[in-house]
């Protein structure tokens, strides 16, 4: 299992050797399969630029049982340099209302928002 907010990265050609000899230039499909068992967890996918992310985050009050919602990030990213990453996302919780979107009483991380992140390769 993942620790929390542990990233685990998948490329499909060094998993599988010659998969685009394999694929003869068609398109191909892959399946992935993963168990939820914390809050905030989701799933990203990227291809060339572009990434597409679902998940759930937990938008309940503190002490209060958790309240699960479906979260998404839409997004690109962009190698400025060798080893060096921008990425800028659009993430939102459409169905967090009222209290849920407020820092206080709720989680913060439920409201729509844009993201820009460096990463650093090394």
């Amino acid at each position: 299992s993942l620790k929390p907010y542990e990233t685990l990265l998948i490329y499909p050609n060094l998993i599988f050797k010659n998969l685009s000899e394999f694929l003869e230039g068609r398109e191909g499909s892959g399946l992935i399969h993963f168990q939820l068992s914390t809050s905030f967890t989701r799933l990203l996918v990227g291809w060339d630029w572009g990434v597409v992310g679902i998940g759930t985050i937990d938008v309940a009050a503190a002490g209060d049982p958790p309240v699960y919602l479906a979260h998404y990030t839409f997004g690109v990213g962009y190698e400025i340099l060798d080893g060096l990453t921008t990425t800028f996302e659009y993430c939102m919780t459409p169905d967090a209302s009222g209290d849920q979107l407020d820092a206080v009483d709720g989680n913060v991380n439920s409201n729509s928002r844009l993201r820009l992140a460096l990463s650093v390769s090394f």
